[in-house]
């Protein structure tokens, strides 16, 4: 027994040392040549183990990682067994010229194995696979200067220079800037700001601007920061994520080789691109906050800013007991939210009530009831509100009356008045109670006598109609039940049923950017509408669809050919719009739109 143990111990030793001795360790990428902003995929294939962790790799010069995943292999052919894993980077291209992946050294038990380097050349114009845009496409073949994606997408800040005061609103524009890459998911700016109140951003405005020759789009950011205290504040840094569409290699579809699923066009299509996060960032930049010059007046309460102040009473002639209505409102500039308003408090003259106070449209309004006491009074108090100017450096103050009154005794046969709030409003109204019973009191019957229905009794005819109407109105009441429950469960038949509905609006809206000669949002628009439009009435997954898929959708349908033409002249101009769009005309643009059109018409009548 133990020579036998021996023996396979010795076996198992050999065969440990062969399969350690087989390790190999090879980098390859799918392609050598890639654009500005496009991604490759790097494998580091490590042959003869399958038990090792992910290779952590170095900062690669000119490539931005954006992922790693990993697939083993496993085989055993003829008595020899052989396994393998790969780990798959994707790396954004971020500058051109020649660059180079460079060797990487793993250590596996113990040994050192080492890749060989790798050239990639990066392109600065996209490469556009299209006749119709051929030249375009040999005059980005010409050798290029050097260019970073940084120089093709980027983000730039303006804030006022100068002197700014705590809680001052401070106006902060941020532009992201995009020359000629496909953009997608643009997120609102990211700020770190400790010691500053962010305020809202305003819509986006879009535009384009001339830089060095260069034609940018730009998406503009604007909104406000407020200093919340004194001395050398940094704000940022700032960044904007988005997402990068990037062309994927085409494969055939499993399964189809006859010409009609493996055309160029269903892989470009269904396959074509791949989205990648990215953000531009912005350095910090430092704001010198100054405090408050000191002696504020009795009104002020920390607004900052350029303000307006109106205040109102009415009515202005009452009698001791009766409401008034105390009306304020101010705007300005500056964090009209955080601002105090001068509320009126509890006097030998005035008994006041909880202020209702609203803000919208920029606008802070108080309402508040005030009621005299005695008829000897003859105004309001005066209102002040005090705000500190920037523009001036100086406190300023504006004050609203006092309001002249005319208070009269009360009649003592009045009726009691008491304060409540409306219905709905929230605004206090003075509600009158009587002071004697009257015909509002109804005594309860001590025989309340024969109880009969009120009107006419139904006739029989009557009663079956009724009835017919009652179950009718059940049966209708079950369908709607079992129509809304099928939305939200059967996410295929919601998506199928709101397809034609969406594919109308971005119909509608791409008719409109026709109309303006937007160009660019007018192809961004169509091509939106038909991806989503064939993702809902297919049921397919957004990210993924194929021509198998499409095809099998569509069946043995005598008219597929057609409508799989007109989705592709439709696709190939939405390419140029891309990449060449001054190769476009207003009879590409209508006759885009009119082949969605039809795609759509056609689709919803074959309903397939």
């Amino acid at each position: 027994m133990r020579k036998i143990f021996g023996i396979i111990l010795l076996i198992l030793m050999m065969t440990w040392r062969a399969y350690a001795g087989d390790i190999s360790v090879t980098a390859e990428v799918d392609r050598n040549q890639v654009q500005l902003g496009e991604a490759l995929n790097l494998t580091i294939r490590v042959n003869g183990t399958q038990n090792m962790a992910t290779p952590q790799l170095p900062a690669i010069d000119g490539f931005d990682m954006q992922g790693v995943n990993s697939s083993q292999n496993f085989s055993f052919v003829n008595g020899k067994t052989d396994s393998s894993i790969a780990f798959n980077y994707s790396l954004l291209a971020k500058k051109t010229g020649t660059l180079q992946i460079p060797a990487f050294t793993l250590d596996l038990n113990g040994k050192q194995y080492a890749t060989t380097a790798i050239p990639v050349t990066v392109q600065n114009a996209p490469v556009v696979n299209n006749t119709a845009t051929a030249a375009a496409s040999t005059a980005s073949a010409q050798p290029q200067a050097a260019m970073k994606l940084e120089d093709r997408i980027f983000v730039r800040p303006e804030i006022p220079n100068g002197e700014h005061f705590l809680n001052e609103a401070i106006p902060l524009k941020i532009t992201l800037y995009v020359n000629d890459l496909p953009v997608r998911d643009i997120q609102k700016p990211q700020i770190e700001a400790p010691g500053f109140k962010l305020g809202d951003f305003a819509p986006t405005r879009q535009s384009q601007e001339v830089i060095n020759g260069l034609r940018f789009d730009t998406v503009e950011f604007n909104t406000v920061v407020y200093p919340t205290r004194a001395g050398t504040l940094t704000l940022g840094p700032m960044q904007i994520a988005f997402q990068i569409l990037t062309r994927r290699q085409a494969n055939r579809p499993p399964g189809f080789d006859n010409s009609f699923f493996s055309d160029d066009f269903f892989n470009q299509f269904f396959n074509g691109y791949d989205s990648h996060p990215a953000n531009a960032a912005i350095k910090p930049v430092q704001l010198n906050i100054a405090a408050l010059p000191d002696k504020a007046p009795a009104g002020f309460k920390g607004a900052v800013g350029k303000y307006e102040f109106k205040a109102q009473v009415s009515p202005a002639a009452v009698k001791v007991g009766d409401p008034i209505t105390l009306k304020m409102q101010v705007s300005g500039d500056g964090d009209v939210t955080a601002v105090e308003l001068p509320v009126p408090q509890e006097s030998v003259d005035f008994k006041v009530y909880e202020p209702q106070i609203k803000f919208e449209n920029g606008i802070k309004r108080l309402e508040q009831v005030l009621i005299p006491k005695t008829e000897n009074v003859k105004a309001t108090p005066a209102f002040s509100f005090g705000y500190f100017n920037p523009a001036t450096k100086q406190y300023e103050t504006i004050t609203q009356g006092p309001f002249p009154l005319t208070v009269s005794k009360s009649d003592q046969n009045s009726n009691f008045k008491m304060i409540a709030a409306a219905p709905g409003s929230g605004a206090s109204v003075p509600i009158e109670v009587k002071d004697e019973l009257g015909e509002d009191i109804i005594f309860l019957k001590e025989n309340p006598g024969r109880l009969s229905p009120i009107g006419a009794e139904l006739s029989g005819l009557d009663f079956v109609l009724v009835m017919i109407l009652e179950i009718v109105l059940w049966a209708a009441g079950i369908f709607y039940i079992r129509y809304q429950r099928r939305l939200s469960t059967d996410s295929a038949f919601a998506r199928k049923l709101r397809a034609p509905l969406r594919a109308r609006q971005g119909l509608q809206k791409a008719k409109l950017l026709l109309s303006q000669a937007k160009d660019k949002e007018f192809y961004d628009v169509l091509f939106q509408t038909l991806q989503e439009y064939l993702v809902g009435k297919f049921h397919l997954p957004a990210g993924a669809m194929n021509a198998a898929e499409v095809g099998a959708a569509l069946g043995k349908v005598k008219e597929a050919p057609a409508i799989l033409d007109d989705i592709q002249r439709v696709w190939d101009h939405c390419e140029q719009a891309r990449y060449a769009s001054t190769l476009l005309s207003g009879q590409d643009r209508q006759e885009s739109f009119e082949r969605l059109a039809k795609i759509i018409d056609r689709l919803e009548r074959l309903d397939p």
